[in-house]
């Protein structure tokens, strides 16, 4: 296996099916098949990989709480 190919998007419908993962001569497989790559396409989003998830929610966690306590100083 010479290429995996990934979206970095949180979902990958439309996109990684089309300009990626495609049977289109410009897609990315496409195209790396053509240069002599053998390549496989990971069909999920970053969203799906609980890992990620976890980042994502602690970031959105941590701005909320900011959020919140600037809204509570403002209150005084």
């Amino acid at each position: 296996m010479d290429a995996v190919i990934r979206a970095m998007a949180e979902r990958t419908e439309g996109f990684a099916g089309r300009e990626m993962a495609g049977g289109g001569r410009n897609s990315w497989k496409s195209v790396l098949e053509n240069r002599g790559h053998e390549v496989r396409c990971v069909m999920e989003g970053l969203g799906q990989i609980p890992e990620i998830r976890n980042i994502y929610a602690d970031h959105v966690r941590a701005e909320l709480q900011k959020l919140w306590k600037k809204e509570d100083e403002n209150d005084v």
